[in-house]
C-alpha cells in the first residue's frame, strides 16, 4: 500500500484539480453552522496550488509555534513533512474576515498506513492548529483509541482529530480552550467532500462536457466547505 500520507490531500486534488483548474465562486456549497451560532458563510474562496504563494503560505504555516509545538507532541514519531502534498486556501466570510486554512501533510514513511495532518487555521490575525490522525488499517482501532469511521470516496479510513492548539500570551502555543474543541476542521470537510460530490453531479448530468463541469463544480464547491469548515471552527 502506498503511504497514506498522499491519502487526504491527494484526494482533494484529485477531486478538484483537472487541468490545474482555479476559480473563484460565492456560495455553491456551506456547510451547515454548530446550531445556535451566528451565521458567517463563505462570501468567496480559492485554492492556493502552486507557485510561490503556495511556498509562502507552507513557509509560514511551518514556521507557527502552534505547528511545532503540535508536531513535537504528535503521538506517530519520525514523521516527514510531505512538502508536495500541502495544501492552502484563502477565502471572505460574510462576516468581513480574512479566513486562510493550509493543510501540513507528514508521514512516517515505516508506518504507510496512517499520516498526521497539521492544519492551520486563521481568522484575520487569529490562530489555530488542529492535528488530526488518518488510519487505514481497522486492526489498529480499539474501542478507546478515539479513532472514529469515515467513509471519503467509497473507502473507509479512521479518523481520531486532537485539542487544538492557540497562541498563548507569551507567543508560545497553549492547548485551546474547550469551546475550539468542539468543531473539528477534518471531520467538517471529509463530511463536505461527501456533499460537494453528490451536489456536482447533480449539476453536471445533463451538460454535455461532464468531466469537465466536474472539475469546475468540484473546485469550486471543495474550497468553499473548506473555508467554510475554518469559519466554523472558530465558533467553538
Amino acid at each position: 500500500m502506498k503511504v497514506i500520507g498522499f491519502a487526504l490531500a491527494g484526494s482533494i486534488l484529485a477531486l478538484t484539480i483537472t487541468g490545474c483548474l482555479r476559480h473563484e465562486e460565492k456560495r455553491l456549497v456551506n456547510p451547515a453552522p454548530p446550531a445556535g451560532t451566528a451565521r458567517s458563510e463563505v462570501a468567496e474562496a480559492h485554492w492556493i496550488f502552486q507557485g510561490s504563494e503556495l511556498t509562502q503560505a507552507v513557509q509560514a504555516a511551518s514556521a507557527s509555534p502552534l505547528v511545532r509545538r503540535a508536531l513535537v507532541e504528535a503521538p506517530q514519531p519520525n514523521l516527514r513533512f510531505r512538502s508536495e502534498s500541502a495544501i492552502a486556501a484563502v477565502g471572505l466570510g460574510t462576516d468581513g474576515l480574512r479566513y486562510r486554512v493550509t493543510i501540513l501533510p507528514y508521514a512516517d514513511p515505516a508506518d504507510p498506513n496512517r499520516a498526521t495532518f497539521l492544519t492551520l487555521l486563521s481568522r484575520d490575525s487569529l490562530e489555530m492548529c488542529q492535528r488530526s490522525e488518518l488510519l487505514a488499517s481497522p486492526t489498529r482501532v480499539s474501542p478507546d483509541s478515539g479513532y472514529a469511521p469515515i467513509t471519503i470516496f467509497g473507502r473507509t479510513l479512521y479518523l481520531r482529530e486532537d485539542a487544538a492548539y492557540v497562541p498563548a500570551n507569551d507567543g508560545s502555543a497553549r492547548l485551546s480552550p474547550e469551546r475550539f474543541n468542539k468543531q473539528k476542521f477534518m471531520a467538517c470537510l471529509f463530511a463536505g467532500l461527501q456533499m460537494v460530490g453528490r451536489i456536482s453531479d447533480s449539476i453536471c448530468s445533463g451538460v454535455p462536457d461532464y468531466p469537465r463541469c466536474m472539475a469546475i463544480s468540484n473546485t469550486v464547491g471543495t474550497v468553499v466547505v473548506a473555508i467554510g469548515c475554518g469559519i466554523f471552527a472558530f465558533f467553538g
